[in-house]
């Protein structure tokens, strides 16, 4: 999977054996320390309904980029081949 990418030029090898390698539990005890009177009052899902229609407003970002889509499906495909093999 991780070479996938690299006939497009992403190298997902590297942020693999870096900071993806190893299961991790990411603790915001510090910031808390930190920042104490901060408390997130918005739910992920009340977030992304912001997020999205503010990002497909912008038209920069509503480019089609067919390379990037070539790529995109041939993740897709090779995501599907791996279900494929570990749902039987």
């Amino acid at each position: 999977m991780i070479h996938a990418g690299k006939k497009f030029g992403y190298d997902f090898k590297g942020a693999l054996t870096g900071d993806k390698s190893c299961t991790v539990l990411f603790d915001n005890s510090k910031i808390k320390r930190l920042v104490p009177e901060f408390v997130a009052t918005t739910r992920f899902d009340q977030g992304m309904a912001e997020v999205i229609p503010h990002i497909l407003s912008l038209p920069d970002l509503q480019k089609e980029d067919l390379e990037y889509d070539a790529f995109c499906d041939e993740v897709d495909a090779a995501m599907k081949q791996v279900y494929d093999i570990f749902s039987n």
